[in-house]
Formats: C-alpha cells, sequence, structure tokens
C-alpha cells in the first residue's frame, strides 16, 4: 500500500498544539469521539481568544482494513490525514512527528478521547511556559456512553480539572524525585525539545523506551494534576493478551526496554544517569513483577530471573519507589526458596484481586 495523503493548504502560522491521533481498525464511532474531543477543545480555546489556526489535526491510519477519511473529511476538512502500510504504533507515531508542524506535540490513540475542559486548563499561552506539561489520565467520565463492544467498565473517578500546578523543575530533576507516567499520551511537550528521538518499532510497551528519553530532553516541566486525558480500557489491547506467546513477547520486550536504558544511562553525565538509572530500577521491579504473573512455566521464570542476576540488575536496590518495589527488594534478598514462594503468593493474590475486585 503506497502512503497518501490527503493534500491540505499548509496554514501561514505555525499551530500552537499538533495533536497526532493514531488509528488502526478502530470502531469508527471511537474514533468519531476522539476527533470532536479535540475540536472541542479547539473550540473552546478558541472561544477564549486563540485562532483555529493555532491548532494541528493529524490523523495516521496504519493501514486499517477500510479507511476513515470520509467520515473525518464530515467532521472537519481541515484535518490532515495520512494513510500508510500495517507498521504498528511507533511507526504511525513518528509519521505524525514528521508531518507535525506545531509548536507543541499531543499524541491521542484513537480509541481515548481528550477530557476538553481540563485539557483547556493545559494549554493557554500563560500557561504554556515549559517545554513538557505532565498531565493525569481517568479511565472514568462522567455522563459517558454505554461501553462499546469490548470495553471493560472498570473506570475509577480522575482528579479536578482546576488542580494547582506544582513548581516547574526539570525533565532529569523529575525523573530522580518522582514516579513518572510511562503513557505519551498523557504528555504535552515542545516539538523542537525532541530532536531526533523518535519511538522504536518492534517493540511493545514502546512508551516505557520513549518516555523517560523523551524527560531528560526537557529543560522545564510544568505538573498539572489535571484527569484531562480518558484512557479506555478495551480487551483486545496489548495489556489484555492471555496467550503464551503474546506473554512472553511482553516479557521479551520489557526486558529489551530495560536493557536499552540502562546502556543509555551509561553514557549520561552524572545527573542524568543518576535519573535514568532510577527509572531502570522501577522497570527492574515492574518486569519481575510481571514475569511472576505471565510466566506460568518454572523453568523458563527461574532463567528469566538468572538472566537478571546475570546483567547486574538483581539484587534490586533498597529503595522505595512504591510499597511493592520495596517489598520486591527485600523479599529478593531472602535466602532460597524464600523470594520464589514468596513472589509466587503475592503475585497470585494479586490475580485474585483484579478478578475479583
Amino acid at each position: 500500500m503506497a502512503p497518501c495523503q490527503t493534500p491540505v493548504p499548509p496554514a501561514p502560522v505555525m499551530p500552537l498544539i499538533s495533536f497526532i491521533i493514531t488509528y488502526y481498525d478502530e470502531p469508527l464511532p471511537l474514533l468519531a469521539e476522539c476527533v470532536r474531543s479535540v475540536l472541542r477543545v479547539r473550540a473552546m480555546m478558541t472561544g477564549r481568544g486563540m485562532s483555529e489556526g493555532a491548532f494541528e489535526i493529524i490523523v495516521v491510519d496504519d493501514g486499517s482494513m477500510v479507511s476513515p477519511e470520509d467520515a473525518l473529511r464530515q467532521m472537519d476538512r481541515g484535518i490532515r490525514y495520512i494513510r500508510q502500510e500495517n507498521q504498528g504504533l511507533s511507526a504511525a507515531r513518528n509519521a505524525g512527528l514528521a508531518l507535525a508542524r506545531g509548536e507543541y506535540v499531543q499524541f491521542v490513540d484513537a480509541d481515548d478521547a481528550l477530557l476538553p475542559r481540563a485539557y483547556c486548563s493545559l494549554c493557554p499561552r500563560s500557561a504554556l511556559d515549559a517545554d513538557i506539561i505532565l498531565f493525569r489520565f481517568t479511565t472514568r467520565v462522567p455522563q459517558t456512553p454505554p461501553a462499546a463492544s469490548g470495553e471493560k467498565d472498570t473506570r475509577c473517578p480522575g482528579k479536578a480539572a482546576t488542580a494547582v500546578p506544582k513548581p516547574m523543575e526539570s525533565g532529569t530533576e523529575y525523573l530522580l524525585r518522582h514516579n513518572m507516567r510511562a503513557s505519551a499520551c498523557c504528555y504535552l511537550f515542545r516539538r523542537s525539545r525532541l530532536g531526533k528521538l523518535r519511538f522504536a518499532t518492534g517493540l511493545t510497551h514502546e512508551d516505557e523506551l520513549f518516555t523517560p528519553l523523551l524527560l531528560l530532553r526537557m529543560h522545564s516541566t510544568r505538573d498539572i494534576p489535571a484527569a484531562a486525558y480518558y484512557y479506555r480500557q478495551r480487551t483486545h489491547s496489548i495489556t489484555h493478551t492471555h496467550t503464551s506467546q503474546q506473554r512472553s513477547r511482553r516479557l521479551d520486550d520489557l526486558m529489551d526496554i530495560t536493557r536499552r536504558l540502562r546502556n543509555a544511562a551509561s553514557t549520561l553525565p552524572p545527573l542524568e544517569k543518576a535519573a535514568l538509572t532510577r527509572r531502570v530500577e522501577q522497570l527492574t521491579g515492574d518486569y519481575i513483577y510481571n514475569v511472576y504473573r505471565l510466566e506460568c512455566d518454572p523453568a523458563r521464570r527461574s532463567h528469566r530471573m538468572a538472566t537478571l542476576a546475570g546483567e547486574h540488575l538483581l539484587p534490586l536496590p533498597v529503595r522505595t519507589y512504591t510499597p511493592g518495589y520495596w517489598l520486591y527488594s527485600l523479599m529478593l534478598r531472602l535466602p532460597h526458596p524464600w523470594p520464589d514462594c514468596l513472589m509466587r503468593l503475592l503475585t497470585h493474590k494479586t490475580r485474585l484481586e483484579n478478578t475479583t475486585g
């Protein structure tokens, strides 16, 4: 399939924000809901004195069976639409970045949506004084339509949009002091700071690799504790896959990402190295939890843990990043066979809570 792009005359002024929506075979009503949420943000901000040209909407179709172009044209003829062969989420986002002209970039997955009132609290000119704006997501939206097919109704309320911003710090300082959210959709960032950084293709959990490297490039962050993004939990997503092959791929990719970040940290100055190493330690803890949660074969589980030890990622440093990390770091220091027994018991209990909760 040859890439094709709907020609749209370029705006004479650089847009303030490029919204990059990535789409692949999601139900058209979900894409429409997503696009309309961005259009509502634009309408609210133009009502506050900004021009429509301040907002650029790019939809990257990653080789869907049926093109949504006609539906997009009916919603807004200014939407920039590109269709390419199926290459995965990373390649689709990279294609959007190649088209983007905005001062800032916002990623949106086609089955999610922005929460317009909360999002508008992030993007007045007076608030865009940082290289990157950090905000929250929620899985619960007040007065949402009934759950679509494949959607799990396990939502929880988000924080109010009127929350007070926290003091600014650099991206490196943020990584040193806070537990970052991996999803690239929870960040509105200055495009010029991106440099040559792009999403790695061929990986699941690509955000785990991209986002910490993105934060390291940011000279200033603005953390606004507002739930401005609706994340729709769907059973077909990569985080809800259940076959043995899919579980193994998830674990292999998480290990690959941990290695890549550790190798990147080894090349950095001391402060940046410490910040990224902190994230590597957290990811190692996440990986261990997922090994015990997803790997059913004891021999393969032992092999994965031995690999961590052989690459000097074990023992985990005793830190209080999260209660779970702290507990794992202590349990894994116990003599054999206690670590394996306790980790299996803990992850089994968590699975039961997730199933019955």
